[in-house]
C-alpha cells in the first residue's frame, strides 16, 4: 500500500458515484497523489431512486387522509355527528386517489383545506 495522499475530486452525487478505483497522478508541482475514481450513475438507476422517493413521500402522505377518511364513515356508520362535511369528506377521497395514482400521473395532488 502506497503513502501517497487520496483525493477524491468534486462531482454531483445525485448523477456520479465514487468507485473503490484509485490512479496514480501528478499535480503541476510534481507532486504525487491517488485520485479517486469517478463514474456516471446509469440512467436506469437514477430513475428508479427517484421513483422510489416519490413513492415514498406518496405512502408518508397516506396515512392521514386513510384516517380522516375512516373516523368519517365510522361516525357516518354509527350515527355519531361527524367531523366533516360530505363536500369535506369527497375533497379527502378524492385527495387520496390522487395519492393513488401518484407518480403515474406526475404531479403530487395538494391535501384538502
Amino acid at each position: 500500500m502506497t503513502d501517497l495522499p487520496r483525493i477524491c475530486p468534486p462531482f454531483d452525487a445525485s448523477t456520479h458515484h465514487a468507485i473503490d478505483r484509485w490512479m496514480e497522478k501528478v499535480d503541476a508541482s510534481g507532486n504525487a497523489y491517488l485520485e479517486q475514481t469517478v463514474e456516471p450513475i446509469p440512467p436506469e438507476e437514477i430513475a428508479a431512486a427517484e421513483a422510489a422517493k416519490r413513492r415514498a413521500e406518496r405512502d408518508a402522505a397516506m396515512p392521514e387522509a386513510l384516517n380522516i377518511l375512516s373516523r368519517h364513515r365510522n361516525q357516518r356508520d354509527y350515527g355519531i355527528t361527524t367531523t366533516l362535511t360530505e363536500e369535506q369528506a369527497a375533497a379527502w377521497a378524492a385527495y387520496l386517489q390522487g395519492l393513488r395514482d401518484y407518480p403515474e400521473t406526475g404531479e403530487f395532488p395538494s391535501a384538502p383545506t
